[in-house]
């Protein structure tokens, strides 16, 4: 999904959808908003158009990561509804 102003996109939420088998995922896999297009609803809307697109696709679970110390991104997915969870998360890198 994209959110354009003057034919110029200005911010972005790739969703996924994934049938495990034993439950549907959903996850926001990338969320950007051009920094001079920041406070003004374009987040808000973009994570209400995801949240719809996830209900009809029926998720059981959808997650979206932030990173540590992104106030302004944690603030906007606890508005839009989304709980914070204790998860372990491991990171390979390659060298």
């Amino acid at each position: 999904m994209v959110a354009e102003e003057e034919r110029k996109i200005v911010g972005l939420c790739w969703c996924t959808l994934m049938d495990r088998g034993i439950d549907r995922q959903g996850e926001i896999a990338e969320f950007y908003i051009e920094e001079e297009h920041r406070d003004r609803g374009i987040g808000k809307e973009l994570l209400e158009t995801a949240k719809r697109f996830f209900t009809r696709g029926r998720a059981e679970v959808v997650f979206v990561w932030a990173r540590h110390g992104n106030e302004a991104a944690k603030k906007l997915y606890r508005n839009a509804g989304f709980k914070e969870v204790t998860q372990l998360v491991r990171a390979y890198i390659p060298k």
